[in-house]
């Protein structure tokens, strides 16, 4: 992105500058204080990020063993659930899997698969 704005500036300046070591000039200052913006905006949201989440040496270890554990707890969860109903169901043994039960599985094998999963459902039901 940055180089398609550099670009951009500087058909701009050979445009509205007619003199070929002025349009140098102009692009070098351009370009170098461009530059030193974006890393100033980088730092600045490298810190913001820092101080609103914290640091990971700071943050309790139940609190990272929770965040690190509930993506795999609610796939094994919802994805063995799910599995076992629709095994239950295709043997006669439950009935029709409730549709909370199927939309947290389509979440999940969302997440997982992305949007292959939604294609391959809408081509079952057509």
């Amino acid at each position: 992105m940055i180089g398609k704005v550099l670009d951009i500036v500087d058909k701009t300046i050979e445009r509205l500058v007619p003199n070929k070591a002025a349009q140098g000039k102009f692009k070098q200052e351009f370009r170098l204080k461009f530059l030193e913006m974006a890393v100033q905006d980088e730092e600045s949201l490298r810190r913001f990020i820092l101080e609103y989440e914290g640091r990971a040496t700071e943050v309790p270890k139940a609190i990272l063993w929770m965040r690190s554990l509930i993506r795999p707890v609610f796939t094994w969860l919802f994805g063995l659930l799910g599995a076992l109903w629709l095994v239950g169901y295709g043997m006669g043994k439950l009935p029709r899997p409730p549709e909370a039960l199927l939309v947290w599985n389509s979440l999940t094998l969302g997440f997982w698969f992305g949007a292959r999963h939604f294609e391959k459902i809408k081509r079952l039901e057509d």
